[in-house]
C-alpha cells in the first residue's frame, strides 16, 4: 500500500552506513596531524566546550555526525546534547556540550561542524519550503541532486525540515523518463515493459504533453510527473488526473517538476498538485553557522 509519499524515508542515521563517509573526512583533514594544537597544548588535558548557532535562526540536524565524528576522533570524548535533530534554532543557543581531551575536541572540530552546518542547511532551508507550500497542501520532495556520498545526510536532513524524500537510489523505485520513453518507442509501451519486469515496485512515469498524459493513464502508474509545464497545464493535468482516479477508483499521485525553488514555487498556488520536486533542498546548499567555544 502505498502512502502518500515515495519510498522509505530516511527518518534515522544508523552509524554503519556512514562510517566510511567519516573515515574520509578525518583523512582528508589529518585529524591525526594537527600540528596547531599538538604545539599550542603540548600536554593532553581535559576540557569542555559548547556547539553554538552563530546564524540569526536555523532547523537543527546531524547531532549524531558529531557524536559519530568525535568517536573517531577520540572514543573517550563525551557529547551532551541540549537541542535534537528537528528543533528551530535561534542566535546564541547552545546545541551541545562536549568533555574531552582537549587535543581531541580541536581536532575533530571542523569536520563535525561541517557536517552539522551543511545538514542543518539542508534543514533549514526545506522548512522555508514547507511552511511556504502548506497553505496550498503541496508537499516537496527531494532528488537525488545530492554531494556523491552524501545522499543519505541530505535525505535524513529534508525529514528532519518537515520535507519528504524521493527515491534513495536507482534500485528504490522506478522512474520513467524521456530517453527511457523514447527506447522504448512511447508512454504505454515503456510502463508496461517496467510493470511486466518489475511488477511489485512502484512507479513514476514522466509527461511532457497532455497527450503523453492520457497514454500514462490507463496503464495505472503509482504517480505521474509532470515536467516542465506552464501553471494552466498543470492544472488541466492535475483535474484530468483526478477525473481518472474518480472513475476509476484508483489513486493516481501528481508532481510538479522543472527548476523550482523557495522563489518561485507560488506558480503552483491553485493548480491542486500533490507534490513539487525542489532540487535545490539538497544542491543548493547554504550552510547554517555553529560555532565551537572551549571553556
Amino acid at each position: 500500500m502505498i502512502r502518500k509519499g515515495y519510498t522509505n524515508p530516511v527518518e534515522k542515521l544508523h552509524k554503519e552506513d556512514i562510517d566510511q563517509l567519516i573515515v574520509c573526512a578525518l583523512k582528508e583533514d589529518e585529524a591525526d596531524e594537527d600540528i596547531t594544537t599538538f604545539s599550542i597544548f603540548d600536554q593532553p588535558g581535559e576540557a569542555r566546550a559548547k556547539v553554538v548557532i552563530k546564524a540569526d535562526t536555523g532547523v537543527l540536524s546531524g547531532v549524531d555526525m558529531v557524536r559519530w565524528t568525535y568517536e573517531g576522533v577520540d572514543p573517550h570524548v563525551r557529547i551532551t546534547e541540549i537541542k535534537k535533530d528537528g528543533d528551530s534554532l535561534t542566535k546564541g543557543d547552545t546545541i551541545m556540550e562536549i568533555h574531552g581531551n582537549i587535543q581531541s575536541i580541536l581536532r575533530g572540530e571542523r569536520i563535525a561542524l561541517n557536517f552539522l552546518g551543511a545538514m542543518s542547511g539542508i534543514a533549514s532551508q526545506t522548512r522555508r519550503i514547507v511552511e511556504k507550500l502548506e497553505r496550498w497542501g503541496i508537499l516537496p520532495i527531494d532528488t537525488r541532486k545530492t554531494l556523491p556520498g552524501f545522499r543519505r545526510l541530505s535525505k535524513y536532513s529534508v525529514i528532519q525540515g518537515g520535507g519528504r524524500n524521493h527515491r534513495i537510489s536507482l534500485g528504490d523505485m522506478g522512474l520513467i523518463k524521456e530517453n527511457h520513453i523514447l527506447h522504448a518507442g512511447g508512454v504505454k509501451n515503456a510502463i508496461q515493459k517496467f510493470k511486466a519486469k518489475y511488477p511489485d515496485k512502484i512507479l513514476e512515469v514522466e509527461v511532457e504533453s497532455m497527450e503523453e498524459l492520457k497514454q500514462a493513464l490507463p496503464e495505472k502508474p503509482d504517480f505521474i510527473l509532470l515536467d516542465n509545464m506552464i501553471t494552466p497545464m498543470i492544472s488541466e493535468c492535475v483535474d484530468i488526473i483526478r477525473e481518472f482516479n474518480k472513475a476509476n477508483s484508483c489513486q493516481i499521485y501528481s508532481e510538479a517538476s522543472g527548476g523550482f525553488n523557495y522563489d518561485n514555487v507560488n506558480r503552483l498556488e491553485g493548480t491542486g498538485v500533490d507534490f513539487v520536486s525542489i532540487g535545490a533542498m539538497t544542491s543548493n546548499i547554504v550552510p547554517v553557522d555553529f560555532s565551537l567555544l572551549v571553556y
